[in-house]
């Protein structure tokens, strides 16, 4: 269902504002104080929280618009494991080679201990599921020293706060990358058999796929597609297709096929980065010699490249200011990218890199922002009626399963990745999502209320796109 209200609307906020800089430059930002500062989380004000790591224990927030980073205090882990925000805004992190698990609210800066994991898990992948439940997959352990057996898939439910076991895949090796789909399930490779699968979290079921995929990074690109890094055997540098075509998944037709256009050769574990329009940075990552030679012996990377889904082509930039190797690059609220970490030199001697920076795209799109009108009022009503839900004005209160509409921008046009929504904290069922009937560079989204709401005048309303939120608004509920 498309309804509209007209589109009388101020911006309520949008991030900072991005510097300006030559298109597709690198550019040194403010050094963290922790040197292994990659693999950050976004919390819905921009701010970027680092769970703590071997080498530094503690946690820290990084604050993209002053470029300082501070501690945080109260970690109840020395060396946690994995970690991902709720759709509530609370991070939940795991304890390495336990079964304890934690959350952290930013708001109140607390952690607390949740329940427990059913078996160790080592090397997990972890992702945020349609429904707000998180899938977590990694290597089965008895315990910290024995050898992983198994892949083995469990789903923490934050309504209930409990873990259970939710299958076992029947490929072998950990999950290399698991990636959810616009439709809601899984798309699951092996890191070292190469087998592939998609996983329903509804029934619990894995499907195999008749594709032998070694990879150790995928990205969701907005087509629905999903992108995988080659060069998975850093051992020998030959596992993957240094300098070649890269696999993509097409999930309407179950299929995998290669890029037309080839990476740039000797480059191998990038780091991935969907941009705000759609296109792809490939970042750093080790320097492949082409032979039985350990490629990590040849050090880290510091090369960049730009893939684009249409022409479906690869395009060198500007190379980063340093070489770094396994660090994450985080879409910032301003569309710019924050490399920091990694290994910055080659092995025996392989250390942390303590230095970050910021690529600055062509094309830089910001966070999308939910709209009020010129009274304050919240932008968002019922698709059924027509009627505002938000305080101000006249108004009538959503209920449980009511579908609302709202507008927003900064979407990628024609894309057919949906956002993700959440009222009173509780992940909302996307029904809608594109083009705003009549208003040229704003989109609609129509989204359920979920049960389970607590019901009140200003219930929090948040919008969240390839990994950067939006401001938040607040809608009436009974």
């Amino acid at each position: 269902m498309r309804t509209s209200v007209t589109l009388q609307v101020v911006l309520f906020a949008a991030g900072a504002a991005a510097l300006a800089q030559s298109p597709g430059t690198f550019t040194p930002a403010v050094n963290p104080a922790y040197p292994d500062i990659g693999g950050g989380i976004f919390l819905p004000d921009g701010r970027i929280f680092y769970r703590s790591q071997t080498y530094n224990p503690g946690s820290a927030i990084y604050d993209p618009a002053s470029g300082t980073l501070s501690a945080v205090s109260g970690n109840l882990f020395p060396i946690p494991g994995a970690a991902i925000q709720l759709a509530d805004g609370r991070i939940l992190i795991t304890e390495s080679d336990t079964v304890r698990a934690e959350l952290y609210d930013p708001v109140a800066q607390t952690f607390t201990l949740t329940g427990n994991m059913t078996a160790i898990l080592s090397g997990a992948q972890i992702v945020l599921l349609s429904d707000g439940r998180v899938l977590f997959m990694g290597w089965y352990t008895q315990n910290p020293q024995a050898i992983p057996v198994d892949l083995t898939t469990e789903i923490y439910d934050p309504a209930s706060d409990t873990f259970s076991v939710a299958g076992t895949w029947p490929g072998e090796g950990a999950a290399g990358t698991a990636t959810l789909l616009p439709d809601g399930t899984v798309l699951v490779t092996a890191y070292y058999s190469g087998d592939t699968a998609i996983y329903d979290p509804i029934r619990s079921t894995f499907t195999p796929l008749n594709f032998t995929l070694y990879s150790v990074a995928a990205i969701l690109l907005a087509s629905g597609k999903v992108l995988f890094v080659s060069g998975i055997d850093d051992l020998s540098c030959g596992g993957g297709v240094p300098g070649g075509q890269l696999p993509l998944y097409d999930p309407i037709s179950k299929t995998f096929r290669l890029t037309a256009g080839k990476t740039q050769a000797g480059q191998i574990q990038e780091s991935v980065t969907l941009l705000g329009d759609g296109t792809v940075l490939l970042a750093g990552g080790w320097i492949c010699p082409g032979n039985s030679t350990a490629a990590h012996e040849f050090g880290p990377d510091n090369r960049a490249q730009i893939y684009d889904p249409v022409t479906d082509t690869f395009t060198a930039t500007e190379n980063m200011t340093n070489g770094r190797s396994g660090c994450c690059g985080p879409l910032l609220p301003d569309g710019t990218v924050l490399l920091a970490g990694g290994d910055s030199s080659a092995y025996p001697t392989s250390y942390e890199s303590a230095n970050a920076e910021i690529y600055h795209p062509a094309n830089p799109i910001k966070a999308p922002a939910l709209f009020t009108n010129s009274t304050g009022q919240a932008v968002v009503w019922n698709s059924v009626t027509g009627a505002l839900v938000s305080p101000g004005g006249a108004f009538v209160p959503a209920h449980a399963g009511d579908i609302l509409s709202t507008y927003t921008n900064n979407l990628i046009e024609s894309g057919a990745l949906p956002p993700q929504v959440s009222v009173g904290g509780k992940a909302a069922k996307i029904l809608y999502f594109g083009d705003a009937p009549g208003y040229s560079g704003y989109f609609q989204v129509n989204f359920q209320v979920p049960a389970g709401v607590t019901a009140g005048s200003s219930v929090p309303v948040g919008l969240s796109y390839i990994g950067r939120s939006s401001n938040t608004v607040t809608i009436g509920v009974q």
